[in-house]
């Protein structure tokens, strides 16, 4: 069951039997909150990146940060390799990560849009 889903009062929970589905809602939780905002855990979700003003430290920064919530939040899956890929954007960071069920290997994509400071993972 998907963190988040833990606050939904039982009667409203929709329960999801497929877990493919279900880490996807978790990690759109987790890597779309704001870290200190969406949550009474001071570790969980992504930090303010607005304090960097050059790509490369939000990149190295997101990936790590990435990573950690993963490990943390998702125990279900293993991070087995994060990496930037160009984008046709100026105003858009991409990720690709290659996470692995730890019950089945398949893959996840991941793109993090720096314009709407969201994640899209599928």
């Amino acid at each position: 069951m998907a963190f988040m889903n833990k606050f939904i009062p039982s009667e409203k929970r929709k329960l999801s039997t497929d877990t493919y589905e279900d880490i996807i809602l978790n990690l759109n939780n987790i890597l779309n909150t704001k870290k200190n905002y969406g949550s009474l855990l001071e570790d969980f979700g992504i930090r303010d990146l607005n304090e960097f003003n050059n790509k490369e430290g939000i990149i190295r920064i997101v990936m790590q940060e990435v990573v950690k919530n993963i490990e943390t939040y998702e125990p279900r899956l293993t991070v087995q390799e994060i990496e930037s890929v160009d984008s046709k954007s100026l105003f858009q960071l991409s990720f690709k990560i290659r996470c692995v069920l730890k019950d089945e290997k398949r893959s996840l994509n991941m793109v993090f849009d720096s314009i709407m400071n969201s994640f899209l993972i599928n």
